[in-house]
């Protein structure tokens, strides 16, 4: 088993710096894991013409300058150049399709740290697909205080997910499924997730093994902008995803809503993962289980 994970770099921030430097210490750790800054054609330098030469930023991780697309590419009042999830993914699939030695590609926003919890949950399951929630923690000023003291859970988050990670037969089967989400905005994670776990795949936001950790910010995605109303159009605009969307939804509503405290949503309730499972089985594409309705 070998994963590759693609992000997307952008711009120069502590949060990005502190993700990145996890990655690095995770894929040393942990050869059978490494990273790519999935990034834009036009990123990438020009050494032959200096006059066309753009800033130089160093990912630190090795990039791909595959993505020839982003929100401004169909979007005419974009105001960001977004990538698009399933194009960073795809990028991936292309680039390994025909290595016998990469079986998995996955995703991560550019502002998580991993932890070997992901290494260990792909050796001890046979993973189709998986949707990953973070933990949120208080603010650290580098990886290096992280690896010395450890972090201070302040949440999780159970609405939404910040990595995913599919094989390769997983995405040659089912990417047609996955439509043309802008990354950073609303949706495209809990339709991926949604997708992911009608698939036969599995979500995860186990508090006491966290795969992600992520430093609390405020939340900006939630303002009104050209590419959130994008999103909100293509989920709109295909059933299948907002059957997806539903089904995450549900799951939060009836189930991990019920964590304490409110707010962190960090302490389950016993019969939280019984619920998950009979919840997800239930509505796999594969099952012949029935939904059984509480008796009135």
């Amino acid at each position: 088993m070998k994963i590759v994970i693609g992000t997307n770099i952008f711009g120069n921030y502590k949060r990005q710096d502190i993700a990145r430097e996890s990655w690095i210490y995770l894929q040393h750790k942990h050869p059978e894991v490494a990273f790519h800054a999935v990034q834009f054609e036009h990123e990438k330098q020009d050494v032959v013409d200096s006059a066309q030469l753009i800033e130089y930023q160093d990912f630190k991780i090795d990039p791909i300058f595959g993505l020839t697309r982003s929100a401004k590419s169909f979007i005419p009042d974009a105001t960001r150049e977004l990538p698009v999830l399933r194009d960073i993914l795809e990028v991936l699939y292309e680039k390994y399709k025909d290595d016998p030695i990469i079986t998995h590609i996955g995703y991560v926003n550019s502002d998580c740290m991993i932890t070997s919890t992901l290494v260990d949950y792909l050796h001890a399951n046979d993973v189709h697909a998986l949707a990953v929630s973070r933990m949120d923690i208080q603010p650290v000023d580098s990886f290096k205080q992280v690896q010395e003291n450890g972090v201070i859970p302040t949440r999780i988050e159970i609405a939404g997910f910040d990595s995913f990670v599919v094989s390769k037969n997983w995405w040659k089967d089912h990417n047609h499924l996955i439509n043309d989400y802008l990354i950073g905005q609303p949706y495209y994670d809990q339709v991926l997730a949604g997708i992911i776990s009608v698939t036969g795949g599995s979500i995860y936001n186990d508090f006491k093994k966290p795969i992600l950790c992520h430093v609390q910010h405020e939340i900006r995605w939630m303002e009104d902008t050209p590419e959130k109303r994008w999103n909100d159009k293509t989920l709109k605009g295909h059933p299948f995803d907002h059957l997806c969307f539903n089904i995450i939804h549900f799951h939060l509503q009836y189930n991990l809503i019920k964590r304490k405290p409110f707010g962190a949503f960090i302490q389950p309730e016993k019969d939280e993962q019984g619920f998950t499972r009979a919840f997800f089985d239930t509505m796999s594409l594969k099952t012949d289980n029935k939904l059984l309705l509480p008796k009135q």
